[in-house]
This record gives C-alpha cells, structure tokens and sequence, in this order.
C-alpha cells in the first residue's frame, strides 16, 4: 500500500517525473516575467525526492540555487571546488545540519541521501532558482570529464561516487 510517506508514495502523490541526475521533481512555480528584459520568469520552484541509496549526479547551474529540507533522510551536498577539493554540507534539521543551502551559479556539486537509520526510505527537497530554471542553463559532464578537471586523489573517490559511468 503506497502512502505518502514513503518514497514511492510522494513520488505518484505528486506526479512526479524521474530527473537526469537522479531522483525525482516536479516544478510547483515560476515567477512573473513581466519587467524582465529577456521574458525569463524571475524565479522557479521545484519539490525534489532522491531514494535512500541513490544519488544527485555532479552538476551545475548558470544561477544560483536554493536548496531547502523538508522531510526523510538528511542529504549530503558535495560541492566541487576549483582546486580539487571538496565541501560538504548536510542538508536536514539535525545536530550540525543546515535547513537550507545556496548553491552559488556555477557550482559543480551532487549529493546523496544519509543513512540516518530512521527507516526513512527518501530525502524529500525543494529548490529555488533565481532567475527562473532551464535546463539549457544545466550541465551535468560525464564522469570521466570530471576527473580530468579534478584529477587530486581527495575528488577523485566523490566524483566516482556522484557521476554515471
């Protein structure tokens, strides 16, 4: 029996669509495009599940993106940095964990459910880009891009983990 507190459950409750990086969305809003020279509303919302055990492929984004906790399992937010090392923020309401991050536009970062052992079987997010999401503004490189661009040892076990082969 499917509820809406499992994934499989929130996923069909809000007719959601499997995302190229994993897990699954679905857009909730865009702004208003009038006064914006170029048409392109000034915002965009999504809701976002990952499944425990799956992932959030590297990616990145020309805007800046709001990252926002709303239920399931912490998430572990893995962010690329020019020199080859990593940060890692833990999205949830947790000791030590953060309700909301921005990830600033062209950030390479993926991330990943954490195992919190609550039998929780999801991460259930929302985004915020500003302007207004398209996924011609995203770009998810392959895996073996990324580890040409960030050949130090510390990247090179998180990219594995965070990119399809």
């Amino acid at each position: 029996m499917l509820t809406q507190h499992d994934a499989e459950g929130l996923v069909a409750r809000y007719q959601m669509d499997p995302h190229p990086e994993g897990g699954f969305y679905k857009q909730l809003y865009l702004g208003q495009t009038e006064g914006q020279p170029d048409g392109r509303p000034m915002f965009s919302t999504i809701i976002y599940l990952m499944e425990k055990g799956k992932m959030s492929a590297f990616h990145s984004v020309t805007m800046d993106e709001l990252w926002n906790y709303h239920s399931g399992l912490p998430v572990v937010i893995v962010e690329l940095l020019p020199e080859g090392k990593t940060r890692e923020s833990i999205l949830g309401c947790g000791v030590g964990q953060v309700p909301q991050i921005v990830m600033r536009a062209g950030s390479m970062f993926g991330a990943y459910p954490l195992d919190d052992h609550s039998g929780s079987d999801y991460s259930f997010l929302g985004c915020v880009c500003v302007p207004a999401f398209r996924f011609s503004d995203w770009n998810m490189p392959p895996r073996a891009t990324l580890l040409a661009m960030y050949p130090q040892p510390e990247a090179r076990a998180i990219i594995e983990k965070l990119t399809y082969p």
